[in-house]
């Protein structure tokens, strides 16, 4: 649970890397013309240990450090990594600070369970239009996901069915993509 110093520090050190533009895609941080520049959780890691550079040191836990200086979970320090690293150049680095702008103005005692599962959803509903024969695999996980979203307690059982039947659901349709391929390669480019 992230205290109101916490957020706020983080809060003011997201701001302080996106005005001194430190905010840098693919690298946790490096040394460029005496400035240092990293990625979101790389600029955090700088200002928790203000000798990191990736180039001299290999944290091997650096989300973690992040997430617990700021109490929040690792899982989202590492969602922070790959979206950062996954928007456009500038968006990520005002991504960087909408982020920190959020997290401040949760709760202190934020839910960090639920919004794992909303995250799951979220995800998983991407994934729906395209799962084809998966599909109803798919929607029998997401459905789990928002019912534990809003609390309510999903037993073990229920849990496992769905990731037996995503599992199977995958592997049918890594056969049938491998048979196509096969096929296609036996047949030549003929339909």
């Amino acid at each position: 649970m992230a205290t109101p110093a916490q957020k706020s520090e983080l809060l003011e050190q997201a701001r302080a890397h996106y005005a001194a533009d430190m905010l840098l895609k693919q690298t946790y941080g490096r040394i460029e013309d005496d400035s240092f520049k990293g990625c979101s959780v790389g600029c955090h890691l700088r200002h928790i240990k203000p000798d990191f550079d990736n180039d001299h040191h290999d944290y091997t836990d650096k989300h973690g450090i992040v997430a617990r200086y700021y109490g929040y979970p690792e899982w989202l320090a590492l969602l922070q990594d790959a979206i950062f690293e996954g928007l456009p150049n500038g968006e990520s680095a005002k991504w960087h600070v909408h982020l920190a702008e959020t997290l401040a103005g949760l709760n202190d005692n934020h839910d960090w369970q639920s919004t794992l599962h909303r995250v799951h959803v979220a995800i998983l509903r991407v994934s729906y239009h395209t799962a084809g024969e998966a599909k109803e695999a798919v929607q029998a996980v997401i459905d789990l996901h928002e019912r534990a979203s809003r609390g309510e307690s999903i037993e073990d059982a229920a849990w496992s069915a769905a990731r037996s039947a995503a599992w199977s659901a995958a592997w049918s349709a890594a056969e049938s993509a491998q048979n196509k391929r096969l096929h296609r390669l036996i047949m030549g480019d003929r339909p």
